[in-house]
């Protein structure tokens, strides 16, 4: 593939707010570790309230990344499941543009400019008067298990506009980048459909992140019908194949993802990742964390940033599935879903 064409990616605009938390903050609050809460405004607001009072946020030193001590909060930045992939595709220097839509609000703004800084084209709306997404991440060490467990208000960042999908940009697109979490409100679920057969009669492939187990048991009958309809290559962890195929062990799981779409990578942690693409399977090795392990968040989105900045690279699948685990191993070290130092150097093997 031509690695001047880019990728377009739909999903919600998040404003990312991270914490350290432990498994009795969780528990008080009804969060499930390591899954992902649908939360409204107020809620969002008390949640945050109650994590700066309960002293949950880490101090700057423990994470490796320059971070942002706002309001509280270890780390502030950009977020969503598809800005994490597309961002950190424009720092690979894969062209990127997203369709978002984003409150007129500090976070809208500051969400918009940041993308625009990584060179990513933001297409979409501002809402005035909407409230933007925000997602508050907390960040726990269960006897050195490390979870990442969110709190995600939508705000507008649900409403995106199905017009939006005209102000895209087919003609140079190599692949189409779209978040499970759109399923979960009616206008990202049709633009996200419009998308895809947009990119079908482009000739543009298609890629789904399955985003979270709960995601997944949410919108199991309409994944599994959109990934045999589109032949979506799909990206997901183990707990997230088990709640889509109802398998458990990785065996099954690979098995039944060739079944259904025959292209997939399926994330192992430590273990490395299973990748495939109508042809032979590869088994990919995980990448050596260097120093201490600070937070999970982001590690799956940045998978298939790496994935596909490989794939946009010419790179086989196997090749790619290995980039994938480097993309995803600089993650590791830093709290939030944003990679300090000169990522694209290491990703690429340049440094």
């Amino acid at each position: 593939m031509d690695a001047n064409m880019k990728v377009i990616g739909l999903g919600h605009a998040i404003t990312d707010m991270v914490y350290r938390a432990d498994s009795d903050f969780l528990g008080r609050h009804g969060l499930s570790a390591g899954g992902m809460t649908l939360v409204d405004a107020d809620t969002a607001r008390a949640l945050r309230l109650a994590a700066e009072t309960a002293a949950v946020t880490a101090p700057a030193e423990t994470a490796t990344a320059t971070v942002t001590t706002t309001e509280g909060a270890v780390q502030v930045s950009a977020g969503g499941g598809a800005a994490n992939t597309i961002g950190h595709l424009a720092r690979l220097g894969i062209g990127a543009e997203i369709l978002v839509r984003v409150g007129d609000d500090a976070a809208g703004s500051g969400f918009v400019s940041e993308m625009e800084s990584l060179g990513v084209r933001v297409v979409g709306g501002v809402e005035s008067g909407g409230v933007s997404g925000q997602c508050l991440v907390f960040v726990s060490d269960d006897g050195g298990v490390i979870e990442r467990t969110m709190a995600t208000c939508l705000g507008v960042s649900q409403g995106l506009l199905l017009s939006a999908v005209n102000d895209l940009r087919w003609g140079d697109a190599g692949w189409l980048f779209l978040e499970g979490y759109l399923w979960d409100s009616d206008a990202g679920r049709l633009a996200a459909l419009d998308a895809l057969s947009r990119a079908r009669d482009s000739g543009v492939r298609a890629a789904l992140t399955l985003s979270d187990f709960g995601c997944v048991e949410r919108h199991r009958d309409e994944f599994l019908g959109l990934l045999s309809e589109f032949g979506v290559f799909v990206f997901g962890n183990e707990r997230e194949a088990g709640a889509l195929l109802g398998v458990s062990d990785t065996d099954g799981q690979v098995k039944g993802l060739r079944e259904l779409t025959g292209s997939f990578a399926l994330t192992l942690g430590a273990e490395g990742s299973v990748v495939c693409d109508g042809g032979e399977v590869f088994r990919t090795t995980a990448s050596v964390v260097e120093g201490v392990v600070a937070d999970v968040t982001g590690a799956g989105d940045i998978y298939a940033a790496g994935y596909l900045c490989g794939r946009m690279r010419g790179l086989g699948v196997g090749e790619s599935g290995e980039m994938g685990s480097r993309a995803a191993c600089e993650t590791l070290g830093y709290l939030g879903a944003r990679v300090g130092g000169d990522f694209a150097a290491r990703v690429l093997g340049l440094d």
